[in-house]
């Protein structure tokens, strides 16, 4: 089995050709769908960039990856998507005073609600700046030509509606899109949303809005990259987060059983015919990360040069069950290995009763799941 240039592989029972003109032809469009392109505010950035680039590949983001920080420093660019949760801010209080260098987190935020509420109260987005170390203010314009483009230029086939806002949060370590959660279309649009808030940041993690982080997740996080990295040339970090009970605070200490990780396997096949992954947490912690065929969407760590390779496809709308083995295949397909932490390294809060969520839009739920799977079962056979 082999990778490139019409290479077939296998996953979990599928078949998926990795040439980029198969890929393009599949897509139904003129070039692949944009990747992101980054924006990086003057205030964050290490040397200056003087324009707005093109989609990624061109010779300026080349050159504005070549600029970053080493690793030992480098920025991590958070991708989370949050429809109506009220976890978000405990989520973002717990990835802040976990990590050792909390200044260096830069999250790019998809918040989707039904009442034009905002993310976060006044008092909440005041705790965070404190915890990043900077002043709270008032929000900031945030200028993205490309999410621009997306809502109101109409190049693309994609939903999309007039009424959104962008703004800089938190002295610019948040950066946000508001959207109408009747105009969201599921977590692979929220997410593909989200990373077009790239700024070059040297990492890339994508997490859901409800999560709990163990101590100095940063530093441990970038250690097991850096070993995998001695095993792979593209590694990334992925599993299943244990799960954690509604109401634990942003500091939760599990217990010493739920701090060994999970490993993800096959599960089943649902009635749409889309394979459905499990985790089955391990009795101890391993030794190093193991390698595993399996990603999952709402922990993913890796050099964000996988935003450039491997950007979400704006076309899979209303896709949750079927999202993850697809990605694995992509990631697969394009030299990625995904590799399972030695430990748990954040929690997961399985419950959705707490909550509203998009399965409750049924009729554009029903009309729109129908078409992406007949697109993901294109693209995987």
């Amino acid at each position: 089995m082999r990778r490139g240039s019409h290479a077939l592989s296998c996953l979990a029972g599928f078949v998926v050709c990795a040439c980029s003109s198969c890929w393009i032809g599949l897509w139904g469009l003129d070039r692949p769908f944009a990747v992101p392109r980054v924006h990086r505010s003057t205030k964050h950035a290490p040397r200056p960039i003087h324009a707005r680039f093109a989609v990624a590949g061109s010779a300026e983001v080349v050159e504005a990856l070549a600029e970053s920080p080493s690793e030992e420093e480098g920025r991590v660019f958070v991708s989370v998507a949050a429809f109506c949760d009220p976890e978000l801010s405990a989520t973002l209080r717990s990835m802040l005073t976990q990590a050792r260098r909390p200044e260096l987190l830069f999250v790019g935020l998809v918040w989707q609600s039904f009442e034009d509420e905002d993310p976060l109260s006044r008092e909440e987005l005041a705790d965070l700046s404190a915890l990043w170390g900077v002043k709270d203010g008032d929000a900031e314009v945030y200028e993205n030509p490309v999410l621009t483009e997306i809502f109101e230029g109409r190049k693309l086939p994609l939903p999309a509606s007039p009424k959104y806002s962008c703004a800089e949060l938190a002295g610019g370590h948040i950066r946000l899109l508001k959207i109408r959660a009747q105009d969201a279309r599921g977590p692979c649009w929220a997410r593909y949303l989200a990373q077009h808030m790239w700024a070059g940041e040297d990492f890339y993690m994508q997490v859901d809005s409800h999560m709990r982080f163990v101590p100095q997740w940063d530093d441990e996080m970038r250690a097991q990259l850096a070993w995998c990295g001695r095993q792979s040339e593209k590694p990334v970090l992925s599993t299943y987060g244990r799960n954690y009970p509604l109401g634990s605070p942003p500091d939760w200490d599990p217990p010493e059983t739920y701090k060994t990780p999970g490993l993800i396997c096959a599960g089943f096949f649902d009635s749409n015919g889309v394979l459905n992954i499990q985790s089955r947490p391990l009795k101890d912690k391993l030794e190093n990360p193991r390698r595993n065929p399996f990603w999952s969407g709402h922990f993913s760590f890796s050099s964000s040069k996988v935003l450039k390779e491997v950007p979400y496809d704006p076309q899979c709308l209303m896709l949750l069950f079927g999202e993850e083995p697809l990605m694995a295949a992509r990631l697969f397909t394009h030299g990625w290995d995904v590799y399972t932490p030695s430990e748990g390294l954040l929690f997961h809060l399985w419950d959705r009763d707490y909550r509203r969520t998009f399965f409750e839009m049924k009729q554009i739920y029903d009309e729109l799941l129908t078409r992406t799977l007949r697109r993901g079962f294109l693209l995987l056979c």
